[in-house]
């Protein structure tokens, strides 16, 4: 498959550029700065850019089956999600890409339950989660084919452990974890066996 990766040089995204290599896909990896990204291969082709202009992110999609998305921020007020994802529909639309796997937090989940860390952290996260929510919001009013990925605390679980979807009526917190690696398999596997299409899954390892 040919896959447009946006976020590609973070940590999540340099997980899914690798295991999208090493499963012989074809990749396009969109970045703010190419020399950020550690690897270079003739199945990787680099595309610098905002992830915030519709045309920036058109050149990136052209040709493509399908996105993943592991854009984040935790600058406060920047509305990173929330431009990105309108900026991602509108080029999605015209270059005939139906396919998005967006990768958001648990903290933006709607079976997420705050503890005591959680709640005196709550003033700085909520900027961000309500970014993450406004551009869930606009990916799920499309008309594309997304699946919204929470994903429960980064990389505290070790790597290996096959992810678990998180039923409706069970709460995560940050207790809970997965490792970047099962995360962006998961996703992956999103790509190609579509088993969450226009749907909401919360994973976690622990």
């Amino acid at each position: 498959m040919n896959i447009t990766i946006l976020g590609a040089s973070g940590k999540t995204g340099i997980e899914l550029v690798n295991q999208a290599l090493a499963a012989g896909h074809q990749v396009t990896a969109f970045v703010r700065s190419p020399e950020a990204l550690p690897v270079t291969t003739p199945a990787l082709t680099v595309v610098a850019g905002d992830a915030r202009e519709t045309a920036d992110l058109a050149k990136a999609l052209a040709g493509q089956d399908a996105v993943l998305s592991a854009l984040g921020s935790m600058k406060a007020g920047d509305k990173l999600l929330k431009r990105s994802t309108s900026a991602l529909v509108s080029a999605a639309h015209d270059t005939g890409v139906r396919r998005v796997v967006q990768l958001s937090s648990f903290l933006a989940a709607p079976n997420y339950k705050p503890g005591l860390a959680g709640k005196l952290m709550g003033p700085m996260i909520n900027g961000m989660v309500a970014d993450k929510s406004a551009g869930e919001d606009l990916l799920t009013q499309s008309d594309l084919d997304w699946t919204i990925v929470y994903a429960t605390g980064l990389d505290k679980a070790k790597a290996g452990l096959a992810a678990r979807i998180v039923g409706p009526g069970e709460e995560v917190s940050m207790s809970n974890g997965i490792a970047r690696a099962d995360v962006a398999a998961f996703m992956l596997a999103e790509v190609a066996s579509p088993a969450h299409p226009r749907g909401k899954v919360v994973i976690t390892a622990t």
